[in-house]
């Protein structure tokens, strides 16, 4: 913010139109605090451009990340949108101001599913299992390095009756970074079966490459 007023005068000084505010808060889900701050700080730029005697500015961009998927409600859009619309009512009740999203991972986030299938695994002397996935972080778990949990189901439904053992998840690559989850507990599987991640939508093609030769999955519509 000890920038916005220089910033200002800089397009004063040039003949610019500043058409307005953008922010986005993160993509990790929406967190009611980062949007007041945002959203007040949007306000005294506003503010600030009417006391440089500027164009008043009539678009406010409060970014994306709304997810309904978490299970820390508190940051699902579903709980924090009512509030975010009071904020906004509150510092931009004008209608001059056009106010926008980007809802790519409200739209996307559950449509898309990445099954993956088990190629190899050892049993250590603890009990524990590793499992090898025909597709690891470079193949559509890249998320895991942004700090984002991942799960794993059976495909098969029947598979989580069996016993379970504290069990480790790896991708094909030969990278020590190459892992999906670690020591959580898990039904017993085959090699040859095949696990599914949900909600697969947002943030795992689009960072995906074909590292160590591997190729990317392969993608099917079902409509």
């Amino acid at each position: 913010m000890e920038d916005v007023v220089s910033l200002l005068q800089c397009a004063q000084s040039l003949s610019l139109r500043v058409k307005g505010v953008a922010f986005h808060t993160g993509s990790g889900g929406v967190q009611y605090a980062s949007y007041e701050s945002s959203i007040v700080n949007a306000r005294k730029i506003f503010d600030m451009a009417l006391e440089l005697e500027m164009q008043p500015m009539d678009l406010l961009d409060i970014g994306g990340g709304f997810t309904l998927i978490l299970p820390n409600s508190s940051k699902n859009f579903d709980e924090v949108a009512p509030r975010i619309n009071t904020l906004l009512e509150t510092h931009f009740p004008e209608d001059s101001v056009q106010i926008i999203a980007e809802p790519g991972r409200y739209i996307c986030e559950s449509v898309v599913y990445l099954a993956s299938c088990i190629i190899g695994q050892k049993t250590l002397e603890s009990g524990n299992k590793h499992y090898y996935l025909n597709n690891g972080i470079y193949q559509g778990y890249m998320v895991r390095m942004f700090g984002e949990d991942m799960e794993i189901e059976p495909l098969d439904p029947s598979i989580s009756s069996r016993p379970c053992r504290n069990s480790t998840w790896w991708g094909q690559t030969c990278d020590s970074c190459d892992w999906v989850i670690k020591n959580k507990a898990h039904p017993e599987y085959e090699t040859g079966e095949w696990v599914l991640t949900c909600n697969h939508g947002a943030y795992h093609k689009d960072l995906s490459c074909t590292f160590n030769g591997f190729e990317l999955p392969s993608v099917f519509y079902i409509f």
